[in-house]
């Protein structure tokens, strides 16, 4: 018999994710699969901050930052719970809204914004909302958004699970295929007054990678002047590039930011291939055709059909 375990309550117990599943054969034969939050290398879980730390930077090492949406500074700052009190146990972050969980006593929304220093495939942590139950409040849920190094929602990267019942962590993740996953946000609870956040979890960092946009096939006419022709790429690290280029016609060349340019002399039909590096060395090519034909009879209006 299988059995997968998931939504586990998170306790004050520590716990390190670093699979997607752990197989336990028990003595009597029974397997059981626990199916973890996310595919995690690095947690992040706070226990070596004094309590009331206003947390920023202080994991950039391991290559996260809070406080820090797309835009910039979110404008408030996540902190440390101070005691073990009705709202949350200690050493989790403690999101509030109008200092109703401690007396922080700023007015800070119940989300939480955090940078990545590169993209990654997996986020996940525990989240959980710790205010004292409300009398006939039957569902609140905290939502984690990823965004793409341009602060724009990745499609299918998104989680939301329901936090009743209250004073009790919830594991909550995404996953992008495509490794792009640069910022995140957790959305607590609309009518929540604060929001714990634990045991923030995430991969290793994308592999780093460079697309090259295929132009298609493009045409010019002999002796005619080309000029901002530009071909795109992008590296998914936001890395700076460089072009080159093999095969352009005869008189046509190509910039190092990627513009063909020149004035072509020769008839024909030219593979080309196109190469973009980024500044790790990190490179990608893309191959198209050029085709150069005769200029069109220039003719004045009067005798022009």
């Amino acid at each position: 018999m299988t059995v997968q375990l998931q939504d586990v309550p998170h306790s004050g117990a520590r716990r390190r994710v670093v699979g997607s599943i752990v197989t336990l054969l028990l003595a009597t034969g029974i397997l059981v699969t626990v199916q973890s939050a996310a595919f995690a290398d690095t947690v992040i879980n706070f226990d070596n901050l004094s309590p009331a730390t206003a947390v920023s930077n202080q994991y950039a090492a391991q290559g996260i930052t809070f406080d820090q949406s797309p835009s910039g500074s979110a404008g408030y700052e996540p902190r440390v719970q101070e005691t073990p009190d009705a709202h949350s146990p200690t050493n989790v972050l403690s999101i509030e809204k109008g200092g109703y969980c401690n007396s922080y006593g700023s007015i800070i929304p119940t989300e939480l914004w955090a940078h990545l220093s590169a993209p990654r495939t997996n986020v996940s942590m525990y989240v959980g909302d710790w205010q004292t139950p409300i009398p006939g409040m039957v569902s609140e849920s905290v939502t984690l958004v990823g965004y793409d190094m341009n602060g724009t929602p990745i499609p299918g990267a998104a989680d939301t699970v329901n936090t009743n019942p209250n004073q009790v962590n919830k594991p909550i993740s995404i996953t992008d295929p495509g490794g792009r996953i640069s910022f995140f946000q957790v959305q607590g609870p609309s009518d929540a007054w604060c929001l714990s956040v634990d045991d923030v979890a995430f991969s290793s960092p994308a592999p780093d990678t460079v697309t090259v946009t295929n132009p298609g096939t493009l045409n010019g006419w002999r002796g005619w002047p080309v000029a901002g022709l530009q071909i795109t790429a992008a590296s998914n690290y936001g890395y700076s590039l460089t072009y080159n280029a093999a095969g352009l016609p005869p008189g046509l060349g190509i910039t190092p930011t990627g513009q063909i340019q020149g004035t072509p002399q020769t008839l024909g039909s030219w593979p080309v291939t196109v190469t973009a590096t980024d500044t790790q060395g990190t490179r990608a090519s893309t191959t198209f055709t050029y085709t150069i034909t005769k200029l069109p009879p220039i003719c004045k209006p009067t005798t022009c059909s």
